[in-house]
């Protein structure tokens, strides 16, 4: 049986952890230990010589507007969208979107990012207002974070997350997660979070959907 080896870079030289791990081992796969990890890990399997995404396109991949773009490129259904900057009138902002998006929630999100963070679900206009100025105060002390925004309808009701494995253009699923949503000032809520254990049209359905996702933006 492969051993397993459990890695965390606290900051260490990146070339002296691939020069061990080829030394001490033959590396057969790195996975993450959680999504935020993603970029390293395509980075590291590039360094080690191991099946891997393209780490040129890890990236994008967390770039939600260029998913975003990539689902419609290839007539995938998605929420209604609209990209926004902060450095735009806020007002003028705010009009362009409940142009497009015409109902409450809308659902507000940086370009970039993993697990939620920085999402906002606002329920009216003057919300939308109070969202933008804190984004922009926000930016303004933090230059790295982008300028660049989603606006997306918010779906409401039952939610999932189906977990996939792939390799060589093939996509394995390998567990699927159903919860309700239930919504908060600004927040959504999970509830009654329970595993499919058994195959259903729903489930076929999400899958197929879920497999034209992760070939649209790439994933090997």
């Amino acid at each position: 049986m492969p051993n397993v080896v459990y890695l965390e870079d606290k900051g260490n030289d990146f070339n002296k952890i691939v020069k061990q791990l080829k030394e001490k081992y033959n590396v057969l796969a790195v996975c993450p230990g959680y999504d935020v990890s993603l970029e390293y890990v395509d980075r590291l399997s590039a360094a080690l010589g191991v099946h891997c995404n393209d780490p040129k396109t890890t990236a994008l991949r967390k770039d939600k507007g260029w998913v975003a773009k990539q689902l419609l490129k290839n007539k995938i259904r998605t929420p209604i969208t609209a990209e926004f900057s902060l450095k735009s009138p806020i007002k003028a902002t705010i009009s362009r979107i409940s142009k497009l998006i015409k109902t409450y929630p809308i659902v507000l999100k940086p370009f970039e990012g993993y697990g939620g963070v920085g999402v906002q679900i606002i329920n009216h206009k003057n919300e939308f207002e109070k969202a933008l100025k804190e984004y922009a105060t926000f930016q303004k002390t933090n230059p790295t974070m982008s300028a660049k925004f989603l606006a997306q309808e918010y779906i409401n009701g039952e939610e999932g997350y189906l977990d996939f494995e792939s390799f060589n253009g093939k996509h394995l699923l390998t567990d699927a997660w159903m919860y309700e949503k239930l919504q908060t000032v600004n927040r959504t809520l999970h509830k009654d979070l329970f595993l499919i254990m058994k195959n259903t049209p729903l489930l076929a359905k999400a899958t197929a959907y879920c497999k034209k996702v992760l070939d649209a933006i790439g994933y090997k």
